[in-house]
């Protein structure tokens, strides 16, 4: 008998990005989808289909199809995963997407392929493309009586997306020219999008997994000092001033200076001529806690340290955090529906749907556990891998991170 699925009730979206070149890393660094905790976001986006010159979705790797298809299989373990496809990339420039944009007919084609496979010239065109895709959308989830396809855009002003991912992160790339975390500046990015009309409780905050390296042009080290140009590209990334987590965290910090940046809240460090600007978790809490939108974006899956072996800190120690944060600081919402449970294929369940003390007779699923107490966390004595949030007394139960467990003591989700 397979293990029952647990369903975590979420009150914010964490929405992180696979990538599809990933797989060509060196050693360690190599990631697939079978390497994919899928209780780890609620949203998997796969990096990244192209549009082909007859406007149609067009895979760019060789095995993009298998890859796609693995990752999709990964909601037989969470079924309330959200598996998405990003279309474009930044090396594919914007040229055929003008082109796919520009008429009724090409937009149509390539809607149409979209729907058979699963940017930005001017906003009029992209809107009419988003409001095309969604009527497109509904009309086929009605067809087929299926679960309607969720649009999603990284910007958007189009009518009704299902989510608005900013990746505020890489804003810094349009220059190495100095020392500066001003590829932070969230702040501005987020209200820009909501002051013109975005749903604040679509708007995805972006988080950065990896290091932003620059080779200082003189010993001076402090922001705002020149720089001659990005650090050279070392090992898993292999690109010149981007570096993985774990060179930052567990390489870079050992011998180097530290240093906390109070107006943009975030940290960097110097060692030598090398300047280097990053998230870690006191920045990851100050952004949460920032946070009143509809969750988190995070660029990359790939870049955090996969399996822990190289930080001491477990598996994915900065996405893991970032999800626990935000079980933390947003509770669900006491009119969302308490906790139900899926089970995978093969297995049997009855599930209470209300919020007395009936219990079910699933083991774990303990759907009245909160009846009488206080909100708060507390420990699911039959799976520690699992915990209850009580929130007036509606049961929410959450699964952390694959090889974490619940800790009492801290009241979060620790390494055993």
């Amino acid at each position: 008998m397979g293990r029952m699925t647990v369903l975590a009730v979420s009150s914010t979206k964490l929405a992180c990005y696979f990538t599809s070149w990933s797989q060509y890393r060196p050693g360690v660094g190599k990631y697939l989808p079978e390497n994919v905790d899928p209780h780890l976001c609620t949203y998997l986006i796969y990096a990244f289909a192209v549009i082909s010159s007859t406007n149609e979705i067009k895979i760019f790797e060789w095995n993009d199809e298998i890859l796609y298809k693995s990752l999709i299989e990964l909601k037989y373990r969470n079924p309330q995963l959200k598996i998405l496809l990003a279309v474009g990339r930044a090396r594919f420039g914007t040229t055929q997407f003008t082109i796919m944009a520009s008429t009724p007919a090409n937009r149509e084609t390539f809607i149409q392929s979209s729907i058979r496979f699963f940017p930005h010239e001017d906003k009029r065109r992209f809107t009419l493309l988003c409001q095309e895709l969604l009527a497109a959308f509904e009309k086929e989830a009605a067809e087929t009586k299926k679960p309607r396809l969720l649009l999603t855009a990284a910007v958007s002003t189009g009518k009704r997306p299902g989510i608005l991912s900013l990746a505020t992160s890489p804003l810094y790339r349009s220059s190495f020219d100095y020392g500066d975390n001003i590829y932070y500046n969230t702040d501005f990015a987020m209200k820009y999008w909501r002051d013109q009309g975005a749903p604040p409780e679509k708007l995805l905050v972006g988080f950065a997994t990896y290091g932003c390296s620059f080779w200082m042009s003189a010993s001076a080290g402090g922001v705002g000092a020149p720089a001659s140009g990005p650090a050279s590209a070392r090992l898993y990334t292999q690109e010149a001033g981007i570096f993985h987590v774990i060179i930052v965290q567990c390489t870079f910090l050992q011998g180097a200076s530290l240093h906390w940046i109070d107006e943009q809240m975030v940290p960097y460090a110097v060692k030598g001529r090398e300047w280097m600007g990053f998230d870690n978790r006191r920045s990851f809490e100050v952004k949460v806690l920032y946070n009143k939108f509809g969750g988190a974006l995070v660029w990359v899956l790939d870049l955090d340290d996969l399996t822990g072996q190289f930080c001491g800190q477990g598996n994915y120690p900065l996405i893991a955090y970032l999800f626990w944060s935000q079980v933390k600081h947003f509770p669900p919402a006491s009119t969302q529906p308490p906790l139900t449970t899926t089970n995978p294929p093969g297995l049997t369940t009855t599930t209470s749907t209300n919020t007395t003390a009936k219990t079910t007779t699933t083991p774990g699923s303990g759907s009245g556990f909160c009846s009488g107490k206080v909100d708060d966390f507390y420990k699911n004595n039959n799976d520690d891998n699992t915990f209850y949030q009580c929130v007036q007394e509606n049961t929410y139960l959450y699964r952390c991170p694959s090889s974490l467990v619940y800790n009492e003591i801290c009241k979060c989700c620790d390494w055993p």
